[in-house]
């Protein structure tokens, strides 16, 4: 008798044990599905939010693109939404005022002197507010006509790019503030016959004076671009706090030096 009541004392308990064992792995696992669901509920809610901001920026961008376009249409210079990138306006000279001869990068007579009121007045606009602070690039692009091979096209509407710069920096009085912004925000590209007028021509069907020219594309700065500014802003305004602070911020890999 005695040995079944302990028999039956050891089965118990084990079953206690194993009972007591699934009981914490139960608990365990609901504890990992409960954070599991919260994580993910977290992550769809900064999901969300990332998507409402983009939304945001990008409603900021088109009404930006109307101001803008609007500010240059009154100056007498108008511009056109770009065919392929919603943040950017594409300005095209009239007639045929930044349109090269045949084979030539050199910038003729009438497109000297268009571009020297053109490119004043361009960055008297942009850097007015609200622009400054979200216009983010512009960029100089060279075309060609079809004539002659892709490589050498894409080389001259390179060149004709770069001319356009050098003329702009050199030779349209700018101040030197003016040279610096402008300097900082353009980049030129040469498109050689990807841009053939009047647009979707096939090659040979281009109308090959109007296609060898020279336009200006204007860029707004995209979400994942203002976040950065944002974030570079918000460091260096630490930095300025800790020199005004007198405290010299580490270096990683390096101790810092007191007393110099």
């Amino acid at each position: 008798m005695k040995t079944s009541n302990s028999s039956e004392g050891v089965f118990l308990a084990s079953v206690t044990d194993l009972m007591t064992s699934l009981a914490v792995i139960f608990i365990l696992l609901l504890i990992s599905f409960v954070m599991d669901a919260q994580a993910k509920e977290a992550d769809l809610r900064k999901t969300i939010e990332k998507s409402s901001e983009i939304q945001k920026v990008m409603v900021l961008n088109q009404e930006l693109k109307k101001q803008l376009a609007q500010a240059l249409a009154e100056k007498g210079y108008v511009t056109s939404d770009h065919p392929t990138d919603i943040l950017a306006l594409v300005f095209k000279a009239q007639g045929n005022n930044l349109q090269f001869e045949y084979n030539s990068a050199d910038l003729q007579l009438p497109g000297q002197s268009y571009l020297r009121k053109f490119l004043r007045t361009l960055l008297e606009v942009l850097k007015r507010e609200p622009f400054r602070e979200n216009v983010e690039q512009i960029i100089v692009e060279g075309h060609t006509d079809s004539i002659a091979d892709d490589e050498y096209n894409l080389e001259l509407s390179q060149r004709r790019a770069l001319e356009v710069l050098k003329f702009g920096l050199q030779n349209c009085g700018l101040s030197r503030s003016d040279r610096e912004y402008f300097l900082d925000l353009t980049s030129v590209n040469g498109r050689g016959e990807r841009g053939l007028l009047p647009p979707h021509s096939l090659a040979g069907g281009e109308d090959p004076e109007a296609s060898r020219r020279v336009e200006f594309v204007i860029r707004f700065q995209s979400f994942e671009n203002k976040v950065k500014n944002q974030s570079d802003h918000a460091e260096i305004k630490l930095n300025d706090e800790n020199v005004m602070a007198g405290v010299t911020p580490a270096v990683p890999g390096r101790a810092v030096e007191h007393g110099i």
